[in-house]
């Protein structure tokens, strides 16, 4: 194989892998869609088992915070489904000081989603927890049924 077809053949590759990664973040994306209700908490040691009517609803690549159906914060959000645990970015979208990012780490089980945040401005979490300390946030949620 001569260097200009081994060139060209590492690229295909390489646009191949990176479509295929696409899709799989694509095709994890679309089990976030849908409204989930809060149904417990726990950050920095605090436990919560009620969300007082806040939800999260995602669709497509974008995310709002809900209380009582008022949509309170917004953004975009990507996953990476390759890494272990599988992991994700808020981008929050802020009149006030631009769009920042939180991070995350999440599992979705059919029609039950927990994620773990950091806040703004740390990396993302490597395992579950919203033990005091960590100024991680635990948060586990359950789909509404349409």
């Amino acid at each position: 194989m001569s260097a200009h077809t081994f060139t060209i053949a590492a690229i295909f590759l390489a646009g191949a892998t990176q479509m295929s990664l696409g899709q799989d973040a694509a095709d994890e994306m679309k089990k976030f869609e849908g409204t989930w209700e809060i149904i417990s908490t726990e950050t920095n040691g605090v436990v919560r088992q009620s969300s007082n009517g806040v939800k999260y609803r995602f669709t497509g690549d974008t995310w709002e915070t809900l209380n009582e159906d008022r949509v309170v914060t917004r953004g975009k959000f990507r996953v990476d489904p390759t890494t272990s645990p599988k992991r994700g970015d808020m981008f929050l979208e802020d009149d006030q000081s631009g769009t920042r990012t939180r991070h995350f780490i999440f599992e979705i089980d059919g029609d039950t989603l927990t994620m773990c945040l950091t806040p703004i401005g740390k990396p993302h979490p490597t395992q579950f927890t919203g033990k005091a300390g960590s100024g991680q946030a635990l948060a586990n949620f359950r789909r509404e049924t349409r």
